[in-house]
């Protein structure tokens, strides 16, 4: 009977979570944001094979090109500017990968939280924070990377702990592969997925040592390999960009490709780096890291005729309450801890408080402007942390009520947030409540 209520739960969420990425996909029929370089490299990758630079790696742009391969697309439209028209391209195709990948986010939230014994009802509730929070979700419906690197960072994460908990040798070293796959689809998409990497590296170090003397060597083995086919797959992305942008273009500016692979990989890295950290010039919308978690400013993405917007914002309700209990439960763990309670250790959860600091300190050392978006990672480890730790302490008799509390307010929040989410028309009465806190504007 818990087999088949889980089946059912899990049914919901897929069908939210399609659901909430794919409706009305392609009803903004103007370019978005960032859409406007995105686009080009995606019509490079899949059509015009014209050299680009870009700061971040190839792999997300390389899986959403392929996918508007696939589906028709020609690489005609040019992506000139912000709220020009897409005319007779069919965009709904060429954000169907990212909208698919956004909407496996909450099922890999589900397992995770579902891996480290947290409730059926609780585990639920995390998932259905990740389909409605409004952040996720814009981020899912564009032709940007975010909802890839999201769920290839949480996926490998996931694999690595199937992998730690199977008891099946051959599933076991499966799952390592599957975890080194998108570890470097994650790093090969920005360079933030690196926190999946590494939190990979540390669930194995971690069975290693549990595993004890003799039979550490397994775990070890089966962490090479996940780093090993990590760094494969991320090094045939950028065999892939080299073998398809093989015709002159804006990226040669930067300097032409010479064959030799290894001496364009690494003077291609050099660049990159020097590109992100030598980025100097302000935006209106930036923000700096320490505002991110109470959600101060917004990101103007679109705006259409009348009262049509999109603002990159989260679900008030996921990220002010998690943020809340995410505080609390850290507090209450850390008393805990240095009175000799060990619960920490041994429920594994350590892995999502070590993945929130690992995936935001590096953050709050870069020198360029940033983004609301920047967070994203760290906010689904505080929602994962923030989830446990509630459904550790609160009695089960309560659970329920908790859970059906919370799953109101979010949808709510939600519901309240969704105009500038897919850019519904706002009745203009409503236009000054619906932008609640006014640095949102």
């Amino acid at each position: 009977m818990k087999h088949a209520n889980a089946w059912m739960v899990i049914c919901i969420i897929v069908v939210l979570s399609i659901a909430s990425r794919l409706l009305f996909l392609g009803s903004v029929r103007e370019v978005v944001f960032d859409e406007v370089h995105f686009g080009k490299f995606i019509s490079s990758y899949c059509c015009t094979h014209e050299r680009f630079f870009d700061i971040h790696p190839p792999i997300g742009k390389l899986i959403i090109a392929g996918g508007a391969y696939l589906s028709g697309y020609n690489g005609s439209f040019l992506f000139e500017s912000i709220g020009q028209p897409y005319g007779d391209t069919r965009v709904a195709n060429i954000r169907m990968v990212s909208a698919l990948a956004g909407a496996l986010l909450p099922i890999i939230i589900f397992i995770l939280l579902r891996q480290v014994g947290v409730s059926l009802v609780f585990a639920f509730v995390g998932a259905l924070a990740a389909i409605l929070d409004n952040a996720l979700i814009v981020e899912s419906r564009l032709i940007i990377t975010d909802s890839i690197l999201l769920s290839a960072t949480f996926g490998a994460l996931a694999c690595a702990v199937a992998s730690a908990k199977s008891i099946q040798y051959g599933r076991s070293w499966m799952w390592a592969v599957c975890a080194g796959v998108l570890s470097g689809i994650a790093v090969g998409t920005k360079f933030t997925g690196l926190t999946g990497g590494a939190l990979v590296g540390l669930v194995f170090l971690v069975r290693a040592y549990q595993a004890g003397y003799r039979n550490a060597g397994v775990w070890i083995a089966r962490g090479v390999l996940a780093g090993v086919v990590c760094v494969a797959v991320y090094i045939l992305g950028w065999v892939l960009h080299f073998s398809l942008l093989n015709m002159p273009g804006d990226g040669d500016a930067w300097g032409v490709p010479t064959g030799a692979f290894w001496q364009d990989f690494t003077t291609v890295h050099r660049q990159m780096v020097s590109a992100n950290y030598n980025l100097t010039a302000d935006h209106p919308y930036g923000s700096k890291w320490w505002t991110w978690p109470f959600m101060v400013r917004s990101v103007f993405y679109w705006q259409g005729e009348g009262n049509r917007f999109i603002y990159l914002l989260g679900n008030p309700v996921v990220w002010w309450g998690g943020f809340i209990i995410f505080c609390i439960g850290v507090g209450k763990l850390f008393i805990s801890f240095a009175k000799g309670r060990n619960k920490f250790l041994s429920s594994g959860s350590f892995i999502f408080l070590f993945g929130y600091f690992l995936s935001f300190i590096p953050l709050m050392r870069v020198p360029r402007v940033l983004f609301l978006y920047h967070y994203l990672t760290p906010l689904l480890f505080s929602l994962l942390f923030a989830i446990w730790w509630l459904d550790s302490v609160v009695h089960v008799k309560k659970r329920e009520a908790i859970a059906v509390a919370a799953s109101l307010g979010i949808v709510i929040s939600f519901i309240y947030i969704s105009p500038l989410t897919y850019g519904f028309m706002i009745p203009d009465r409503l236009y000054n409540i619906v932008f609640l806190v006014s640095s949102w504007r």
